[in-house]
């Protein structure tokens, strides 16, 4: 039966050559990240790997992988460079025969053919495996270049949807400030809304992605709504465990009672008219909210970072800053906000689509300033 290393020649060279060549060679082993030779050093023998798998690294990054069958060390033969261009240590245990071409050179004097074919064998390998080097470094270059581009187009993305987010929260404090009857405040906030939504609009159209990157479709709607609605139960149980802690802990909470039913409209003093105007504000409010939150900042933010934990720090960085927005109102609904945000940014994750994690936010919304008493 025939070698690994006499498969891979077997069309280079006759039997007769091939054994007369392999007579010139030495068998040595290497064990698990044992180098062969280092990037730098001076050395002209070359190798054929006969098991295992070599790894080739050039100034400490990966190039390549060495697998049996394959030379090592063609330069040496080809151009006669007597410093290696690269490190190669053993990724596994392996065996190669090494060829000193000083004795190559010696041996075949009398007969060139031998040597004239190896040079050509090396010659075609070399521009094989050349070829496929350029194909991976090209599509390499072009994935850093897709990269880049993403993180200069989310970067510019983000800075307009916080400076757009900040100017709307802004325009909403001082509507609240000038104490409009709340027909009124809601009647001015909702062109507020349909302003902001037209200016994400912009922002998303001008980033050159698709509206489905931002959670802007349909796609797995049903899926993403039926779990929205499942996780919506756990939350609400996780607000009245959160304003439990609080009246128990801190004693600017002690006289609040957990449960508060209609306290917004009580607080407020609203009728039911005021009260459907405000709940329709809201409601229209909160796709807006998801579309900046978890559409926007949550889907820019996994863009810009790298890594494994990208998920996980987009969700709990948009959730902070979306939690951050509510601490004027109070410290406990900034606190439910920011657990319910990683819930939903959670969500998010799974769907990318805001259909779903909207209607969970109206719900809650709506449980949490009727019947919870939050701000």
């Amino acid at each position: 039966m025939m070698m690994r290393e006499e498969i891979a020649l077997s069309g280079d060279f006759t039997e007769e050559e091939w054994r007369s060549l392999k007579s010139m060679m030495q068998e040595i082993q290497l064990d698990s990240g044992a180098v062969l030779f280092e990037e730098g050093t001076e050395e002209t023998d070359l190798y054929l790997l006969e098991e295992g798998r070599l790894e080739v690294s050039k100034r400490g990054f990966f190039i390549a992988m060495f697998r049996p069958g394959d030379w090592v060390g063609e330069m040496a033969a080809l151009v006669g460079d007597k410093k290696r261009t690269a490190t190669v240590k053993a990724k596994e245990k392996s065996v190669l025969l090494k060829l000193s071409l000083s004795q190559l050179y010696a041996s075949t004097k009398d007969n060139p053919e031998i040597h004239t074919k190896l040079i050509m064998s090396l010659s075609k390998r070399m521009a094989d495996r050349l070829s496929v080097s350029t194909d991976s470094r090209i599509q390499s270059i072009q994935k850093q270049l897709d990269l880049a581009r993403n993180k200069i187009v989310m970067a510019e993305f983000l800075c307009d949807v916080l400076f757009g987010l900040a100017a709307f929260f802004y325009a909403l404090k001082i509507i609240g400030l000038m104490n409009f009857n709340p027909r009124v405040s809601t009647a001015m906030s909702i062109p507020l809304i349909m302003l902001l939504s037209y200016f994400l609009l912009m922002f998303i159209k001008n980033s050159g992605y698709p509206l489905r990157a931002f959670g802007l479709t349909l796609n797995n709607w049903k899926r993403s709504v039926v779990e929205s609605v499942l996780c919506t139960i756990p939350l609400i149980f996780l607000s009245l465990v959160i304003k439990w802690a609080l009246i128990s802990t801190l004693s600017i909470y002690e006289d609040v009672p957990l449960m508060h039913f209609h306290s917004l409209l009580k607080r407020g003093h609203l009728d039911t008219i005021d009260w459907l105007l405000i709940t329709v504000g809201y409601a229209l409010f909160v796709p807006v909210q998801a579309l900046m939150v978890n559409g926007c900042m949550q889907s820019a933010f996994t863009k810009f970072f790298v890594g494994p934990r990208r998920n996980f720090l987009a969700i709990v960085l948009s959730s902070l800053i979306f939690s951050t927005l509510h601490l004027q109102l109070s410290l406990s609904l900034a606190i439910f906000v920011f657990f319910v945000g990683c819930a939903w940014g959670w969500l998010y994750s799974r769907h990318q689509t805001i259909l779903g994690i909207s209607i969970s936010h109206i719900i809650i919304g709506i449980w949490g300033g009727v019947f919870m008493g939050l701000p």
